[in-house]
């Protein structure tokens, strides 16, 4: 039986860890303390056994171990801890608050002591300890390599300590992909302040022909539209999406044609991904498919753009993110008179501002967007 402290999971959601709270922390603070206390009662500041409280003057902090924050952010969060008269308690709520802002930069798999210490001059030592991954292990994975997987979340090295903003922010990125979902879970490693990392996979297979029919038509131009696609979400397997597809009606085969191209490309390890897309359509309503979304079409003529979707930080089981996109539309007008047209074709360059936002769970997912177009 595999006896060693479960951390939670990261990908649906995301939820920072305070490891202060696990692996012994608090013990672990109290025998600190202890030892501090015993060795601050030997100190000249200390001698004066009948205070109540024993206290020391605090004239700067020295910190030991792997601190992320800069020496000026670090000075920041300390300056309230420093001063004359401080007691045992303001020691320990010197280290609780550096470690609260380290976690607030994303590294929650670190932690801040009080080591056993003798202060002189008004120096007091505090300690950084952190977690660094050991073994990441990939499972689940039937249509994805275990390469695959490690590469969409580039922020996940062995022997480095995870950083949870940048690893939620590779898990949202990477969860995008139709055709697969990617969870990881923490657990204490067998060398000491290591964790191992097991990635949970749901995936698809990557490779896909489908058939599609639904009612999105007009009565001129009969109601059904059927569609023949193909996609492929793992080119070069570095999850390259591309989509053709191929629209018409069962009633007019011969006159409606509607063509639709995609292709995205995801940035891990920025967050981001890049969409392209292409389509032609002979009627003023329908919709292409395009990656794991459609394209509604608005109208006949020719259509082509581009779209860049940056992902924000999750918040809990939402993850949202920001779109920029620009597009080229040419509407061809088929009104005619006789057989002169009455109106030239019209084209268009709209340049559109869209936030999306989504829950995902187990069950399910909902979501939506709003977008703004100028």
């Amino acid at each position: 039986m595999d006896n060693r402290r479960q951390f939670p999971t990261l990908g649906q959601p995301v939820v920072p860890l305070a490891l202060s709270k696990v692996s012994g922390a608090p013990l672990t603070r109290c025998l600190v303390l202890a030892t501090l206390l015993a060795a601050l009662l030997t100190t000249a500041p200390f001698a004066r056994a009948q205070q109540a409280e024993l206290t020391l003057d605090v004239g700067r902090y020295v910190i030991e171990g792997d601190n992320p924050l800069s020496a000026a952010d670090t000075e920041a969060v300390l300056a309230p801890f420093v001063g004359r008269g401080k007691a045992l308690g303001d020691l320990e709520a010197a280290s609780e608050a550096l470690e609260k802002a380290i976690r607030g930069r994303g590294y929650s798999f670190h932690r801040v002591i009080v080591p056993a210490q003798k202060p002189e001059g008004g120096v007091v030592k505090l300690e950084v300890l952190r977690y660094t991954v050991g073994k990441v292990v990939v499972s689940g994975n039937e249509h994805f390599s275990a390469e695959n997987v490690r590469q969409s979340l580039p922020s996940l090295k062995e022997g480095e300590p995870p950083n949870a903003a940048a690893l939620g922010r590779d898990l949202g990125t990477a969860n995008e992909h139709p055709s697969k979902r990617v969870a990881a879970t923490f657990k204490e490693g067998d060398t000491p302040d290591t964790l191992d990392v097991e990635l949970k996979v749901r995936d698809v297979a990557p490779v896909t022909t489908f058939v599609g029919v639904n009612n999105t038509g007009t009565g001129s131009t009969g109601y059904y539209r059927v569609t023949l696609g193909h996609q492929r979400t793992n080119l070069f397997d570095r999850d390259h999406t591309a989509t053709v597809s191929y629209t018409t009606s069962p009633d007019y085969m011969n006159s409606l044609r509607q063509y639709g191209l995609f292709y995205q490309i995801p940035f891990y390890g920025y967050g981001g991904n890049l969409s392209l897309y292409y389509a032609k359509s002979d009627v003023n309503t329908g919709r292409i498919p395009q990656g794991g979304g459609f394209f509604d079409i608005a109208g006949g003529g020719e259509f082509y753009g581009a779209r860049y979707t940056q992902s924000l930080a999750r918040l809990g089981p939402y993850t949202h993110a920001l779109a920029v996109g620009i597009d080229q539309k040419g509407f061809t007008n088929g009104s005619k008179f006789g057989v002169i047209r009455v109106n030239p074709d019209v084209a268009t360059r709209p340049l559109t501002l869209r936030y999306q936002g989504r829950v995902e769970q187990e069950w399910g997912q909902f979501g939506g967007y709003i977008d703004y177009t100028r």
